[in-house]
Order: structure tokens, then sequence, then C-alpha cells
């Protein structure tokens, strides 16, 4: 999806020794700084901008603006000034406030989903703070449901059902876990807890009859499929699959947002699984290439005629042969960047694009 419009961090504080400490702080770590007016005098050269009306009446235009909050201020206070702007944790700013000597940082809101319990510690090793954090997975060990596969780049769905999910994991009650695709490894730095049980299948999962369930696949889900657990379910999106894609010079931007919908939509595939596309290295200026991975952040890898020449393709074309020096552009390019030898869909012509997809070798 396009990147978020909201800018990143902003730091504020209410005291002069909480504007000395926010001014250190902007100065390792940038964003945009608000002081009171009063202290203008001993900040000038800090590059902030200077209040003088009520910080409560500001606030709700920051919540909005802002995806990163840091406070010099009281718990207490912060609590106070957010209090009435708060919605949803999954769209709510993190949010994290420090006592004006900097002795410790609290994150406040948005812990996991927004990043407050990271920039928490981010902020304290800056400056020597004492980090505090109270999210439950965080205290007590176990899996954090909402950071699962971040590192990574993976994207959760059903965020709706998170609360509960978590609720289970936290409380020991009998999980589920299936994973089809993606990074194997996650686990290795801390082994699920002893109440997640992996399963190769829902329908295995589905008989041992957990509480909740986790799936990280890059195939689509129908609440259907799910019964019971519709709404006791996280789904994970791995970056599992690579686009090989060719086109005609000049096709349309759009052209390719429906063919490669409709292609991913016809074989139950995740567009949010996508890694990246791969073609020949003769359209590293196609126009609605560049405009797709602009759009969607998703990047292109480029490949030589001879590099496409060097894998056996299901389906080689004696026309892209003549035409571009390879045997074909869609399938050996998603082979290539992929490092398989398995084709999900092979090649398939929707106007004026051909594309092909393969699955990142585990």
């Amino acid at each position: 999806m396009p990147p978020s419009t909201k800018k990143g961090l902003l730091i504020f504080a209410l005291t002069r020794k909480g504007s000395e400490n926010a001014v250190l702080l902007h100065s390792r770590i940038g964003g945009d700084l608000f002081l009171p007016e009063k202290f203008r005098e001993g900040c000038a050269a800090s590059g902030a901008n200077f209040f003088s009306s009520p910080l409560a009446g500001m606030m709700e235009k920051f919540f909005i603006e802002y995806r990163e909050i840091i406070g010099f201020c009281a718990v207490g206070a912060m609590a106070r000034l957010i209090a009435p702007l708060l919605r949803d944790k999954k769209t709510d700013p993190a949010v994290v406030a420090l006592d004006e000597c900097a002795r410790f940082a609290v994150s406040v809101v948005s812990g996991h989903i927004g990043g407050a319990n990271i920039l928490a510690g981010k902020v304290a090793s800056i400056l020597g703070a004492i980090p505090v954090i109270t999210t439950a997975s965080d205290v007590s060990g176990t899996l954090a449901v909402d950071l699962l596969g971040r590192d990574m780049g993976w994207r959760v769905e059903k965020l709706e059902n998170i609360t509960k999910v978590s609720a289970d994991v936290v409380n020991g009650e009998k999980v589920g876990l299936v994973q089809t695709c993606g990074e194997s490894d996650w686990p290795e730095s801390r082994p699920l807890p002893e109440n997640i049980s992996l399963f190769s299948s829902i329908e295995e999962a589905q008989a041992e009859k957990p509480e909740s369930l986790l799936i990280i696949t890059d195939q689509l889900i129908e609440d259907g499929q799910l019964d019971a657990l519709a709404e006791k379910t996280l789904v994970y999106r791995p970056k599992s699959l690579v686009i090989g894609v060719g086109c005609n010079k000049g096709a349309p931007l759009e052209e390719l947002e429906e063919a490669l919908t409709a292609v991913l939509e016809e074989n139950r595939l995740s567009f949010y699984s996508i890694r990246n596309l791969a073609t020949i290295d003769q359209k590293r200026e196609e126009p609605s290439f560049l405009a797709f991975s602009k759009k969607y952040g998703i990047p292109i890898s480029y490949y030589s005629a001879s590099e496409l020449n060097s894998v056996k393709v299901p389906n080689p074309s004696e026309a892209a042969l003549e035409h571009v020096g390879a045997q074909g552009v869609a399938e050996p390019a998603a082979l290539l960047d992929s490092g398989g030898d398995f084709l999900l869909r092979e090649k398939i012509k929707k106007g004026n694009y051909t594309i092909a997809i393969a699955r990142v070798k585990g």
C-alpha cells in the first residue's frame, strides 16, 4: 500500500528542564520540536517551534499529523492531553512520556502496533533513561502477536481480532499456529510458549479446538474456512511471492494493476505477500513498472537476457527469443528471483502484460 502521509516524530516539553532535554533529544533523532514561548531565549538555536497557547488545543492536530509523539511531561499530564483523542490502537500514534530530567521513558499508548515500546527503548538509550514497558506480552516474555513478523516485513490482517487473540496468548489459552510459507526461523530467538501449538494446515489446527488461531500464509482465506474462529484469528502475510512480468512498451499502469489483481485472485494469493517484481533489464525505464514500484513500495529486480536463458522454463517462447534475446521474461525472471524451481502460476497473458508467479524459496 502507499506509505502513510503522516509526518514522523514530534517532540514537546512543558518545563525549562524538560525543554533542555527535548533540545538534546531533537539534536540526536530529529523530528519537529515544540517548546513553550517563555523558554525561547535559551532554546532559540534549537530549530524549535514555540507556542504560547495551551498545548491541549494543539494536541488534536498533532495526533492527526504525526506517527510518533514524545512529551517531556508527567504521564498523568500526557494522559489528560491525549485521552479525548484516543480512537484505536491500530491507528493512534505511538506516544512516549519522559520526566523532565529524562530518568524514565514511558511507553504510553500504541506500544506494539504504533511502535511506542521500541521508541521508548530508543529514547532511553540516547538519554541514559530507563525504558518503562507495561504491555503484558513484553513483561511476561510471551509472543507479541501484533509484532510477529514485523521485522521481516509481514503484514497483519484481521486486526479487529487482535485484542481477543492477544488475550488468549497472554492468558495461556490454547492457541494454534499454521505456517504455509515465509521465513521459518523466526521462533529461534524466542521459542514458542507452551500454549501455542504448530500445525501444518487450518483443518489440522481446527481439529484440536484452539481458542485462537494464528495463520502465516500468502493464500487468501475466507471466513467460512475458519468457522467459529473467524473472530479469533490473525492472518500474517509474509513477503513470499515474486511476480515475473513482461509487457508491451508503454502499457499503462492501470492495466498492470488490473492484470495482477486478477491473476492473484484467480490463484487465491494475496497482493500483500508480493516481495517484488522481476523482469528483463531492457525494461528498466518502463513507466508502468516504475510507477507501480513507487505507488506500492514494491521493488523491481532486473535480469539480463543471458541470465533469463540460464534457467529451464515450462513455456519457452520463440517470439521472445527473437524480440528480446531471451526464451521468456515472466517465467524465468520469477524463478531466478525466487531462488526456486517451481512456478505457482505459469505465465498468463493479460492484455499488454504477461505474468508468472513463484514463491520465494524458504
